[in-house]
């Protein structure tokens, strides 16, 4: 790629060291680098558009301590590859559990990380608190939670609420069912048209334009899910 003629460059920061070698051939080359998806610290560049995941935990911290409050429990999911980076996954859970201290100290919060070629129903931790009575609120840190929505409607597990990112046909599907009560839109066709249009006016109106933004949060539940595709 670095030796072909390219006007600008998008890209995600997954692999810091890669990240850091492809900022300094773009300045070196003056040409425009965006990074979208998540913010890596590590990288550095200050030209990424892209949702704060703290904050979005933050949200979902929030939306899950409205329904659930200080009578239940609330469980951080992580359904992930083997190998699979989970920096913005962690940022999510980061703010999700600060959140609900700042609200009480003595909530009962749980991480569970789970790869998804082992099955659920093996995950004994997950099991035994699902199992309990009280009312449970779980904050599916990435796109997957359809995967945790179809388990559940399997299982007689009761009084469980989701929240989960990202809107997917499988997560939009189970939303509608109202297996799961709200999701979190990343945007990810806002973050795309956003870097390209910056580019763009960089490179032929104003040097001076920022590519760095950063992308609100959505919430997204069954009755505004429509509006949601108006994202432009």
């Amino acid at each position: 790629m670095l030796g072909q003629n390219y006007d600008g460059i998008i890209t995600v920061s997954l692999f810091e060291e890669l990240s850091n070698k492809l900022v300094q051939y773009a300045n070196k080359e003056n040409k425009p680098l965006v990074f979208i998806d998540g913010k890596n610290d590590k990288v550095l560049n200050t030209s990424f558009i892209y949702q704060n995941s703290t904050k979005a935990g933050e949200v979902a911290g929030r939306l899950l301590y409205n329904t659930i409050d200080d009578d239940g429990i609330y469980i951080a999911l992580t359904l992930v590859e083997k190998s699979e980076f989970q920096g913005n996954q962690k940022e999510r859970e980061l703010g999700f559990k600060n959140f609900l201290i700042s609200k009480n100290p003595n909530l009962k919060i749980h991480s569970v990380v789970h790869t998804i070629d082992a099955k659920l129903e093996e995950n004994k931790i997950l099991d035994n608190l699902l199992s309990l009575k009280t009312k449970k609120g779980v904050f599916v840190t990435n796109s997957r939670s359809y995967i945790f929505a179809k388990f559940l409607s399997d299982k007689s597990y009761n009084n469980v609420k989701i929240l989960g990112f990202d809107l997917n046909k499988k997560n939009i599907d189970y939303l509608k069912e109202e297996r799961i009560q709200y999701l979190i839109n990343q945007k990810p066709e806002l973050q795309g048209y956003q870097s390209l249009m910056k580019i763009f006016q960089k490179i032929t109106q104003d040097q001076t334009v920022s590519l760095n933004i950063d992308i609100p949060v959505e919430i997204i539940i069954k009755e505004n899910l429509q509006d949601s595709n108006d994202i432009l």
